[in-house]
């Protein structure tokens, strides 16, 4: 095989021949290639011509191509039919043409996306970005392509949908200042630490965030996130698996539709002003309650004044809407608020 780290054009073609006697698919080879040598070297026109020309059996490694008619690529059709053509290609080919098509790049890169899913998972020694459907997967030494395919993703999103990030090593390659916010109404964070997942939801818009849901190994301290705009712009807030919250700050919650948080022990007086909150404000629907101390489900449950109904006890009040109310419900794990149409 020869070496592709000399970028002479007879070397580069010898390369291609090898490819071409393997009969590697051509799109794979010139991969390869760029891999090897970089993207600039050669554009995918040229690896395509020389690949067939060898793969039909003529070997001049010299051949004049000053005469043949000068093929059409992509970059001679007027912007409009590019535009049309970038906007209909998906995720997966639309990565594909920006690697191999120097001169589309400007074009894809300005068709921004508008996409239902991302998922990033960075481990010590591998990244996946899953998008919508497509995903691609990097180890070892690609990690570095990894960190160059998200720089080109969130240059090309609009908006996506749903945002799902896990993380168990450092990602400041990937989650850093020289990128702009992102622009997702659900984003769902799983890190080693809460510190990290504070971190990471810094870098979402919080003008269309509704839906926040965050988890962490370890939980820390939280006190911060009651201070961030994405905590008061956000409609639903999930932080049970992230920290512990003082009931001192139960307040800031009632704006959201709805919230599941871990409180550091159950009494029957926080339940109240929960329950009263719920009856008070229109757009409060539901909350799950956790605790870190072991609790009596009797004891809350007949100081509430509720009825035991099966294994939970259950209360109803009614909500200060017309023909609604709110439930309460005390399980030995958790308690449920819900607002009853």
């Amino acid at each position: 095989m020869p070496d592709p780290s000399d970028t002479d054009p007879l070397t580069i073609r010898h390369f291609i021949l090898y490819e071409a006697l393997l009969k590697t698919p051509v799109f794979e080879g010139f991969k390869n290639l760029c891999k090897a040598v970089g993207d600039d070297v050669i554009k995918y026109s040229e690896y395509d011509f020389w690949y067939y020309r060898f793969l039909s059996g003529k070997r001049d490694f010299h051949y004049d191509r000053s005469n043949d008619a000068k093929p059409i690529e992509f970059s001679d059709l007027p912007s409009v039919v590019l535009n049309k053509i970038v906007e209909n290609l998906d995720v997966k080919n639309r990565f594909n043409l920006r690697k191999v098509s120097h001169s589309l790049r400007q074009a894809i890169d300005q068709q921004k996306m508008n996409l239902e899913l991302i998922e990033i998972e960075i481990q010590h020694n591998s990244v996946s970005i899953g998008i919508d459907n497509f995903l691609n997967e990097y180890f070892g030494d690609f990690m570095k392509d990894a960190e160059n395919d998200w720089r080109i993703l969130l240059k090309s999103l609009r908006n996506v949908k749903e945002f799902r990030v896990e993380i168990d090593a450092s990602f400041e390659p990937f989650f850093n200042k020289s990128i702009d916010k992102i622009r997702t109404s659900e984003v769902y964070i799983s890190t080693a630490r809460s510190k990290e997942a504070l971190e990471i939801l810094e870098f979402f818009e919080p003008e269309i965030l509704t839906h926040v849901e965050m988890k962490s190994r370890t939980s820390g301290n939280i006190d911060f996130l009651f201070e961030m705009e994405q905590f008061k712009k956000a409609q639903y807030m999930s932080i049970d698996d992230l920290g512990t919250t003082d009931f001192a700050y139960i307040d800031r919650f009632f704006h959201f539709k709805g919230f599941d948080i871990t409180l550091p022990a159950i009494r029957a007086e926080d339940l109240l002003k929960i329950r009263d909150a719920m009856v008070k404000f229109a757009e409060f629907h539901t909350c799950y309650l956790f605790f870190n101390a072991e609790y009596d489900q009797d004891e809350i449950g007949e100081e509430l004044g509720a009825e035991l109904n099966d294994r939970s006890y259950v209360l109803k009040v009614p909500a200060a809407q017309p023909n609604t109310f709110v439930e309460v419900i005390i399980d030995s794990e958790f308690v449920l608020f819900s607002k009853i149409f």
